[in-house]
């Protein structure tokens, strides 16, 4: 299936593919996407995009949650454990990885870990307002010991991504669930979402201490 959002001058194609799931039609998926993505589509330069969303399993995040990746700014992927899948949970995954695709156009992605941090935060946050799900990898536990490492470390450009961001020795998706929670503390009241796309955050901002878990 192929279909178009469009604000103005800017374009995000869409691919949805049905590679492996037993389900007669993938039609749901426009109307689900077109909510999500006009948003975000709003927020972009002109230009033409594209988001791929198809159901391989082997992409996903341990065969049971939608997996999702913005290696540039103009191109998001997502994969799926299948097409017979929650709505919600494929609404949450599209409006993170398009947040990311808009912020590239803002602040950019980030290079150092602390910036990393924040990026995934906001995403994080954003997907979970606008789907109602709290993501797995903002329930991760905070230490005080591995939070004062990502601190003392923050502006290092040439960090271990995995490490602190999937199974690293600070435990798994920790560097999500410090972003997020930093994130609820400077939206306490909700995100805004062009404010989100443009905002940098250093340690100053924010209360260390609040993040940790007791």
């Amino acid at each position: 299936m192929n279909f178009k959002v469009i604000h103005k001058k800017a374009v995000l194609n869409v691919l949805a593919v049905n590679f492996n799931s037993k389900i007669k039609s993938i039609d749901f998926i426009k109307p689900l996407i077109e909510k999500v993505a006009s948003p975000l589509v709003a927020v972009l330069p002109a230009g033409e995009y594209a988001l791929y969303i198809r159901d391989l399993k082997e992409y996903s995040i341990d065969n049971k949650y939608p997996g999702g990746h913005t290696y540039n700014p103009f191109e998001s992927m997502v994969a799926l454990p299948s097409w017979n899948f929650n709505h919600a949970d494929i609404e949450a995954v599209v409006a993170h990885e398009l947040h990311h695709l808009a912020r590239w156009h803002y602040t950019g992605y980030g290079l150092s870990l602390g910036e990393a941090v924040i990026s995934e935060g906001l995403a994080s946050l954003y997907e979970e307002e606008i789907s109602n799900i709290k993501p797995a990898w903002a329930k991760a536990k905070v230490d005080k010991e591995s939070l004062q490492k990502l601190i003392k470390d923050w502006n290092d450009k040439n960090y271990n991504h995995a490490e602190w961001f999937f199974d690293g020795k600070y435990g798994r998706w920790f560097g999500y669930s410090v972003g997020y929670r930093i994130a609820k503390q400077i939206y306490p009241n909700g995100i805004d979402l062009r404010d989100s796309l443009k905002r940098t955050i250093k340690p100053i901002d924010f209360d260390v201490i609040k993040l940790i878990d007791k």
